[in-house]
């Protein structure tokens, strides 16, 4: 019954997508708050959101990380300004100043160039969602590997098929994992499948039965859309099988092209 329940749980957290609200940013009203009661003097300015909008904002120092799949940063708290360039899931910011109109100001990386502008806070988390592992393992069942860790809002990029080789390189809850894998022409990619389809020890793979439903485990934010995995079930030609989200004639495609590799 146990297991029955696990199953469950599991499926839930791989095909929804509920808001995150664990690991939140810290707002404008908690940040004053708490400075007035340390008795600090907070320091504070206005500016606008690109709209003709006046917004108040306040300083602090922290680090926070892109929760969401994909997040802009923009010139001013606004999506109205000028957009200064895009982060995405796991991205480190360091976080400056925070805005009442729900808005931060951050610094960061952005393809080998300092960006520095506004985010929403509904995009950030205090913690990063992605734990690092570094994990030479093999696929024990054929997986569709997706560009974010939701079947509800990832995207199809690839297949991986049982006892392929693959590098589990991070880890979301311990129900989805990050791996880079090779395509069937050599070239390597990058993406998440669920972490039960990985041959892992015991000790790792049990997490899947023990998911901690107030974290939403496997879930980020909240999106729109259905399932990719029910998307690759329709239109299908009733001469191809398909298992997990994998076509029978890729299969066959791929052992050929792994026994042209021997």
């Amino acid at each position: 019954m146990k297991k029955k329940v696990c199953a469950v749980l599991l499926g839930t957290a791989l095909t929804c997508h509920v808001p995150l609200v664990y690991g939140a940013v810290q707002d404008y009203q908690a940040v004053t708050e708490a400075d007035k009661e340390d008795n600090k003097i907070f320091q504070a300015f206005s500016t606008e959101d690109g709209s003709g909008n006046s917004v108040n904002v306040a300083a602090i120092q922290d680090t926070v990380y892109v929760a969401a799949k994909n997040a802009g940063i923009y010139s001013k708290p606004g999506e109205s300004s000028e957009k200064m360039g895009d982060v995405a899931l796991g991205d480190t910011l360091e976080r400056s100043a925070v805005c009442d109109n729900g808005w931060s100001k951050v610094s960061c990386e952005v393809n080998e160039s300092k960006v520095i502008g506004y985010i929403q806070n509904q995009m950030l988390s205090d913690t990063d969602q992605i734990q690092p592992a570094d994990k030479d393992v093999e696929v024990k069942s054929d997986a569709t590997v997706l560009d974010y860790p939701s079947r509800k809002d990832g995207e199809e990029v690839g297949e991986v098929l049982q006892l392929d080789e693959v590098k589990q390189t991070g880890t979301v809850n311990g129900v989805w994992s990050r791996i880079t894998y090779q395509n069937d022409d050599g070239t390597e990619a990058e993406g998440y499948i669920p972490t039960s389809c990985l041959d892992l020890p015991d000790a790792v793979a049990e997490e899947a039965d023990t998911i901690d439903k107030d974290k939403d485990a496997g879930t980020l934010h909240e999106g729109s859309g259905e399932g990719v995995f029910a998307d690759a079930l329709e239109d299908v030609d009733p001469g191809v099988s398909v298992e997990n989200g994998v076509r029978s004639e890729h299969r066959l495609r791929h052992l050929q092209t792994q026994i042209c590799r021997i």
